[in-house]
């Protein structure tokens, strides 16, 4: 029998209409800007809140259960004699559900939250609430296959993806563009410093007996800065070549 709106939110003791309704309050948005997903270093994390912060593994959440049911349309038609999903979602359609993630806000949070009490269970709570968008919305074309939000799925298939897209942002937002930062101040203080001898480096350790000149290792920095805006920008791979090839 397929699902319904009525019994899924039945199962959490709440009515349909009292979830879509839930808002969030002013006090709820200023929790939500600070409520990281590590909340022991607090203030420390505000500046990546958009990146770490729960809102955003909700929001990824959403998006990775949206692009695997996406993908399970019309490839999946039965499984063991159950309906999965038998209808070819139109482009319209595809695009109708990405949209989700896109719109998600602070309201949104607060209906899955309220989801969340009753269930104890933060990613069934999200995954429920988008089986509840896809049942009370015939415009997504899924009102008999909302079952299929989850098919064969364990917590660890949608989570791990959603930590490696906030890594991902992380690298290249905040983390690379320091590297460069930082390799660029090291650069410009040690050009005064080319020709001074000093003592080699092997994996890191004070090579004994052996010397080197400053503009050498420098040379390793600015492979290292090179790389890191290359990571950046792919179109630089090619500076990232022609440093590895001067000579020391």
């Amino acid at each position: 029998m397929a699902l319904t709106l009525d019994a899924l939110c039945g199962g959490y003791e709440l009515k349909w209409d009292k979830i879509r309704s839930a808002r969030a309050t002013p006090e709820d948005k200023a929790r939500l800007a600070r409520r990281h997903l590590d909340a022991k270093y607090g203030k420390t994390l505000d500046p990546i809140n958009d990146i770490t912060g729960v809102m955003e593994l909700s929001r990824n959440r959403l998006h990775v259960s949206i692009e695997y049911l996406i993908a399970l349309a019309g490839v999946m038609q039965s499984y063991k004699g159950q309906r999965v999903i038998d209808v070819a979602l139109t482009e319209e359609q595809k695009a109708a559900l990405r949209r989700i993630p896109e719109m998600f806000g602070a309201d949104q949070q607060a209906q899955i939250e309220l989801i969340e009490k009753k269930a104890e269970h933060d990613l069934a709570a999200t995954t429920d609430w988008l089986k509840m968008q896809l049942l009370s919305e015939p415009r997504y074309g899924l009102q008999q296959y909302a079952d299929a939000v989850h098919f064969a799925l364990t917590s660890e298939n949608i989570n791990g993806p959603c930590f490696g897209l906030m890594h991902h942002r992380l690298l290249l937002e905040v983390i690379l563009p320091v590297l460069i930062e930082v390799q660029e101040l090291c650069l410009e203080r040690g050009e005064r410093y080319l020709r001074l001898p000093i003592v080699a480096f092997t994996h890191g350790q004070p090579a004994e007996q052996e010397q080197t000149r400053a503009d050498a290792e420098l040379q390793r920095g600015v492979r290292v800065r090179d790389e890191a805006r290359a990571l950046l920008s792919p179109e630089k791979d090619v500076v990232v070549v022609q440093r590895r090839a001067e000579p020391r």
